[in-house]
């Protein structure tokens, strides 16, 4: 639940369904720079394609960071559309004044894909260095 529901003692709720799973989402990847190389020190950064989820609090925004061999794996992720994007020197600090121009201008340059549930996808990445 990304919105929230209020439920009251000893009230029934109507067109409430809950579904409870055993099956996990996974991207994984490997960070490269432009010559091929893994990248150690990036940040891989997953964000919804709707510009209505990238503000507050939100199970669909994650992230991680490449292992010792420029490989990252996030186990997080509802099945939805993403962006994704690894870089290198980010100033997050932007994106406490305006999550939403920060996300745009995130999503110019990152790679568009769609989870579905219980499936795992491999993206490797090329990092973006911010100038």
């Amino acid at each position: 639940i990304d919105s929230g529901i209020e439920l009251s003692d000893g009230r029934d709720v109507d067109g409430v369904e809950l579904v409870i799973t055993n099956r996990q989402q996974i991207v994984t990847g490997v960070v490269t720079n432009a010559k091929s190389e893994p990248v150690l020190d990036a940040s891989v950064r997953f964000f919804p394609q709707s510009p209505d989820e990238w503000s507050g609090p939100t199970r669909r925004i994650g992230g991680g960071r490449p292992d010792q061999n420029g490989r990252y794996s996030v186990r997080t992720l509802p099945p939805g559309d993403y962006f994704v994007i690894a870089t290198e020197g980010l100033d997050t600090s932007r994106r406490g004044s305006d999550p939403r121009q920060f996300y745009q201008d995130l999503s110019r340059l990152a790679t568009p894909f769609t989870l579905t549930e219980g499936e795992t996808r491999v993206i490797d990445l090329k990092v973006v260095v911010q100038p």
